[in-house]
């Protein structure tokens, strides 16, 4: 139980205790944020479902960055290949919507506007959404708290959806090519 709890606070000295940690029965996960212990509940979220998502994208690359080697700003970097990911999907469907017009929209500069608005939307929306009020702290605390199994399963879920986009990154260049667009 301790170890548990322990790990619903990620190990800080500022917390003394935060009770039971994980109530899977209840779906109440209780997370302690600087002594004040505050209850989070599933269904009482407003939230949709597809914040929690991305946050939880941002969790798992945030974990993979703290396991690595340098820890030294894993919130940035985790950040950065949400916003990597971000713009591999964008330039996909790109891709698919010039092979499937037939209109040869590739601009002649690889730093145009088109593309310098696009990486200042991905920064401004990762600011935004992660960075402005340290929000991802309180996101990180919450995922800590979910019980194994259930971070075991999302991990896969995260992971196949990233091979998928790849996957899709690359068939999309492929159909690319092979369009003809001499019409």
């Amino acid at each position: 139980m301790a170890d548990r709890v322990a790990d619903c606070v990620g190990g800080s000295d500022l917390i003394k205790d935060c009770g039971v940690c994980c109530e899977e029965e209840e779906e109440i996960y209780t997370i302690a944020v600087l002594n004040v212990s505050c209850k989070y509940n599933k269904t009482r979220d407003k939230r949709p479902k597809v914040i929690l998502a991305y946050y939880y994208f941002f969790y798992v690359f945030y974990k993979m960055m703290q396991a690595s080697a340098s820890r030294r700003g894993a919130p940035t970097k985790a950040a950065a290949v949400m916003g990597w990911l971000e713009i591999m999907t964008v330039i996909c469907l790109w891709s698919y919507f010039m092979a499937i017009t037939k209109l040869n929209l590739v601009p002649e500069l690889p730093l145009n506007p088109y593309t310098i608005s696009l990486v200042g939307i991905v920064v401004y929306l990762k600011y935004y959404y992660l960075f402005r009020k340290d929000d991802w702290k309180k996101y990180v605390r919450l995922f800590n708290c979910f019980p194994s199994e259930k971070r075991g399963r999302y991990n896969w879920i995260v992971f196949f959806l990233v091979i998928l986009l790849i996957v899709n990154f690359a068939s999309s260049y492929l159909l690319l090519s092979n369009t003809d667009f001499s019409l």
